[in-house]
């Protein structure tokens, strides 16, 4: 992991990708308002707030699409799901990965039933039971994984102590940008995304490299024994990744759990790269655990550069 910034906002960014073609990394904070602002919570009729109370234009966005010109970005509507889209070939009709298609499909998953939790085991929006198959325009596209493939294009989502997850094809020049929260482990969306991959390869590149950027880290995300039990309704994931607590509550290691995934599924242990960020307990970063309502986003995107 390195360090630097974009347009005035400060970035974090892989090391273990070696790609001239490729544009990844993860905005941190704004460069305004650092972890007091909303950085990158664009919903439009909800203006982000800053530290004086007063309603402020959504700049953070625009500043980074300016820095990244001349890629389009495309951002993603997420819902802790497990869809997965392909950029730009689902820009203006973007139907997600169809439950037909998942049987024949390698290291696709059906969506795990996630039962409704009460706001006292886990705060968030429920997910659907299924994956969606309804066509979504580009004014609602709800993934919460996309590949690029294509030059000119970038995918860029939001987290606040859900992993972000970059996974890059150097030798074919795809990439794939990945949102993970413990229900989007569970429901196999990095099974998903490199399904995804494989069917567009053949087979998953030998050459695979990823990275899991700053998210919460395992001393500070605590769970009840229902989110660890269906955590554990993944076979990718081990009890390994648990540490039982004198409260009779867990410990979860997401980073290792999305690292275990990805092994199992072909990625070399040494093409992983983790980032030791931990966004409850460092105040640079956003976190919804820590903040609650109040807290802002951070953008992570991957493009390919437009061909000379």
């Amino acid at each position: 992991m390195e360090q630097g910034s974009l347009a005035g906002i400060p970035i974090v960014y892989p090391t273990i990708i070696d790609a001239p073609w490729l544009i990844a990394f993860t905005a941190i904070a704004s460069s305004v308002e650092q972890s007091f602002g909303h950085c990158f919570d664009y919903k439009v009729t909800t203006p982000a707030m800053n530290s004086k109370g007063a309603a402020r234009e959504t700049t953070d966005r625009a500043r980074l699409e300016q820095a990244l010109n001349p890629l389009r970005v495309i951002w993603l509507n997420l819902d802790h799901g497990n869809s997965v889209s392909v950029i730009p070939d689902q820009l203006s009709d973007l139907n997600l990965v169809a439950e037909e298609n998942l049987e024949s499909a390698p290291g696709l998953r059906h969506s795990d039933t996630i039962d409704n939790l009460t706001s006292a085991v886990v705060s968030g929006q429920e997910v659907p039971s299924t994956i969606k198959t309804t066509p979504v325009t580009s004014a609602a596209r709800t993934t919460d994984a996309a590949l690029v493939t294509t030059p000119g294009f970038a995918a860029a989502l939001t987290t606040a102590d859900c992993l972000p997850i970059i996974v890059v094809c150097p030798s074919n020049r795809v990439a794939a940008v990945i949102h993970a929260g413990w229900r989007g482990l569970a429901r196999g969306v990095i099974e998903n995304t490199l399904g995804q991959i494989e069917l567009r390869l053949g087979q998953l590149p030998k050459d695979v490299v990823a990275w899991i950027g700053p998210s919460i880290q395992q001393d500070d995300f605590e769970i009840e024994d229902i989110v660890r039990l269906k955590l554990l309704e993944n076979d990718h994931i081990g009890r390994q990744r648990f540490r039982l607590q004198p409260n009779n509550r867990y410990l979860a290691n997401l980073q290792g759990m999305a690292a275990d995934i990805l092994t199992n599924l072909g990625v070399q242990r040494s093409a992983i790269e983790v980032c030791p960020l931990s966004t409850r307990s460092d105040p640079r970063l956003h976190s919804a655990r820590r903040d609650g309502s109040a807290s802002g986003r951070m953008a992570t995107v991957v493009g390919i550069l437009p061909v000379c």
